[in-house]
């Protein structure tokens, strides 16, 4: 019997995208897939949530395009948290202040030798999840910005 999905633990739509983009192709069970149409001109419809039995790389779209589909993978935020560190030596977390009583994200090139104030976001989340996501959308941002310049 399979057990339901519980979306908090995975990236959302805007980040599996961004991290398609910054070239993540590890296997999982969940993908995002979007309808196409590109005439009169391109446009997409809503996501929606796709399983698999066996992981795959849903970033690698070769047979969704024929079939008018874009997938991208639904990635569950420690494999993204994981990618990041072991690809893009980026640590991402999510830390508990005990003065606010929320959470905050802390991500950081693990190339500096100690951490940083400013590592550390100004803004709290009400969850870990909702922390953890949003130092992953920053990390994703930092690649973004480096592959630009």
């Amino acid at each position: 019997m399979r057990q339901k999905m519980n979306t908090e633990d995975y990236v959302s739509y805007p980040i599996a995208l961004a991290l398609k983009k910054a070239g993540f192709e590890w296997p999982c069970h969940y993908g995002y897939s979007v309808k196409m149409r590109l005439e009169p001109e391109p446009s997409f419809g809503e996501p929606k949530m796709v399983h698999s039995k066996a992981p795959k790389n849903y970033n690698d779209n070769r047979k969704g395009i024929e079939k008018g589909l874009e997938f991208c993978s639904a990635v569950p935020l420690w494999q993204a948290q994981k990618w990041l560190r072991e690809k893009k030596n980026i640590e991402v977390n999510a830390v508990w202040s005990y003065e606010e009583s929320d959470w905050f994200t802390y991500s950081s090139p693990m190339c500096r030798p100690q951490v940083m104030d400013s590592d550390v976001s100004d803004t709290p989340y009400s969850s870990y999840e909702q922390a953890l996501s949003a130092g992953i959308a920053s990390a994703l941002e930092l690649i973004e910005n480096n592959k630009n310049n």
